[in-house]
């Protein structure tokens, strides 16, 4: 504890008949201090705005991306209900095709006629009796066109 107190007073007179060099320094390193918050100051401001700019960019990109999905989204509702609108048509036009009777226009000679004549009346006789009797074979029909 003793060699504390002597050296106390020899700092004391060091300071004392120094004064001024310790001022000068003092006051050197509080200006490199300032100088040095101020630029961390101005560093830390800086590095704020480049962080808001890139945030609003960002941003921006995704309210144009989500502006494209919307589009997109909505081009493919009117894209799925044409083809809703098609088809419809189709199975209309489809139905209606369905329930028209066909016109068949045969040409061909007299006993081709006569021959097509036989089978249709063999065919409606054939409905309209319905009975368990066999058709009347292919045959028989080529053999009477002859």
């Amino acid at each position: 504890m003793k060699a504390a107190m002597i050296e106390l007073p020899l700092i004391w007179s060091f300071i004392k008949g120094s004064w001024k060099p310790i001022l000068a320094i003092s006051a050197i390193l509080l200006a490199i201090g300032l100088i040095h918050h101020d630029g961390y100051r101005r560093g830390k401001r800086h590095e704020q705005a480049k962080y808001e700019k890139a945030l609003e960019t960002a941003q921006k990109q995704a309210n144009l991306a989500q502006q494209q999905i919307d589009d997109l989204t909505r081009q493919m509702g009117l894209i799925q209900q044409e083809q809703g609108d098609k088809i419809r048509n189709i199975q209309e036009n489809a139905q209606k095709m369905a329930t028209q009777p066909v016109y068949n226009t045969v040409c061909g000679n007299a006993d081709a006629s006569r021959l097509l004549d036989d089978a249709r009346r063999a065919a409606n006789a054939g409905l309209a009796s319905q009975s368990d009797d066999p058709p009347a074979p292919a045959t028989r029909l080529s053999s009477q066109s002859r």
